[in-house]
């Protein structure tokens, strides 16, 4: 175990893991190192990363490379470089949940390459500077994005609170993504590339000034609820309703998208 500990200053990283398992680093401290705060490499697997502070470093506040099955919990990322949190290619089944990143100008939480993982019930604030609140790219596949908070993440011009550019078969339901800034493209989910295949959209709670942007391919987009309450089915062909089932139109929105 590595607790307690506060790693400052370095000219790389704060702290590196490589082909280092099972272990607990809890409760440290990841300030203004010249690289990430801390760096988990090349099949360093089962490790339990929970209540850490990663702050003011150069690059990201965590890295995740190579490695699979961790943990990574209640960690705050405030203030780096590029990114809060990235788990880069060769990586699966590791979990992400509970974490705060906060003011990391590319990306709060970004998976490149990332399979077979979980971003579960974080909370992400960009102060109107984040380019992307959640990045999905480099072919990550059968990933669950769910009950995330998503906040501020662009501009007065822009927004992509998550944002797929390359990556399939992922799961994107209950999470809230609003920006009280943005004011012409307002997208709470993207997804920009037709390499993005059968991907799923659904259950959503987005601000009623953001949309769903989505050039993928077999998308599959279910309803999404706006901050005023309004269920919106988008890009839908049909709605079919078995013999049993009663449905009203109050509150019911059906749009074209974009």
């Amino acid at each position: 175990s590595i607790t307690g500990v506060t790693f400052t200053r370095f000219r790389n990283d704060g702290l590196y893991l490589t082909a280092s398992s099972n272990n607990k680093i809890s409760g440290n401290s990841f300030r203004l190192n010249g690289g990430a705060g801390l760096s988990v490499n090349a099949l360093s697997n089962y490790n339990l990363i929970s209540n850490n502070q990663s702050q003011g470093n150069t690059a990201e506040g965590i890295i995740n490379s190579s490695s699979s099955q961790n943990t990574y919990s209640g960690n705050n990322i405030q203030g780096n470089g590029t990114i809060g949190i990235s788990s880069l290619s060769g990586s699966s089944r590791n979990n992400f949940s509970g974490n705060t990143a906060t003011d990391n100008p590319t990306a709060g939480i970004k998976f490149a390459g990332e399979t077979r993982s979980t971003i579960v019930g974080n909370t992400i604030r960009g102060g109107g500077s984040n380019q992307y609140g959640i990045w999905i790219t480099s072919s990550s596949s059968n990933n669950a994005i769910s009950a995330n908070n998503v906040y501020d993440t662009g501009g007065a011009g822009a927004t992509n609170g998550i944002y797929v550019n390359i990556g399939s078969n992922n799961n994107i339901t209950n999470n809230v993504v609003g920006d009280s800034s943005c004011n012409t493209t307002c997208y709470a989910v993207n997804i920009d590339h037709a390499s993005s295949t059968n991907n799923y959209i659904a259950s959503n709670n987005i601000d009623s000034g953001a949309s769903i942007r989505d050039i993928g391919t077999g998308t599959i987009l279910g309803g999404q609820v706006s901050t005023g309450g309004t269920f919106s089915i988008q890009n839908a062909a049909s709605i079919g309703l078995s013999t049993s089932a009663q449905a009203t139109t109050s509150d019911i929105t059906i749009s074209t998208g974009n």
